[in-house]
């Protein structure tokens, strides 16, 4: 999930300076905040520890110098039942919050 994570931060970032591009926007007017339902990867981020995982350090390191170079504002740690992406990825998960979201354009 952390890896996934990492190319999805990247994604995002791309996708923000685009936006801003094409809307003619300052640099970093757009935020990118992430949401997971993996609490360890929140925690792995926010630690000073090492993991052991060669390729899991490396994207680790990815997304704390992302943070640094405030392209990505904030990553937050949030309950699985909350989690609107599981739509997309799980069988049988109710898609109203999502639809919700994308409607209002409100993260509740």
């Amino acid at each position: 999930e952390t890896l996934s994570l990492c190319d999805g931060l990247e994604a995002a970032i791309y996708l923000a300076g685009l936006l801003e591009d094409l809307l003619g926007l300052k640099t970093g007017t757009v935020r990118v905040e992430a949401r997971t339902d993996n609490k360890s990867a929140v925690e792995t981020i926010k630690s000073s520890t090492a993991v052991k995982d060669k390729r899991l350090n490396r994207e680790i390191g990815a997304i704390k110098q992302m943070i640094r170079r405030n392209e990505v504002h904030q990553i937050r740690w949030l309950p699985g039942k909350d989690q609107l992406a599981d739509v997309l990825t799980k069988r049988g998960v109710n898609g109203s919050s999502l639809l919700q979201v994308l409607q209002t354009g409100k993260f509740f």
